[in-house]
């Protein structure tokens, strides 16, 4: 991966920290997490497992996305 690419990833777990904090929209999180996992390459793993890492017991343990986040690790899993 060049530098920028690399500078992106560290941006975007940053933000995704930050987000994990004061996350209120959980089924968008959700959502977005299942189509980063549908485009599982390159940045996008990164991504991902910022996301389960900063937002995924969070994302667990709520009632709207208990499911659809078992579901998303499950999928997590396999790849």
């Amino acid at each position: 991966l060049d530098d920028f690419t690399l500078h992106n990833i560290e941006v975007a777990c940053s933000i995704l920290e930050v987000a994990g904090r004061f996350l209120y929209r959980t089924k968008q999180t959700s959502q977005r997490t299942q189509a980063i996992l549908d485009d599982f390459t390159l940045h996008n793993i990164e991504v991902a497992c910022s996301i389960l890492e900063v937002a995924g017991r969070f994302l667990y343990r709520t009632k709207q996305t208990s499911q659809r986040t078992q579901a998303i690790l499950d999928d997590f899993t396999l790849h």
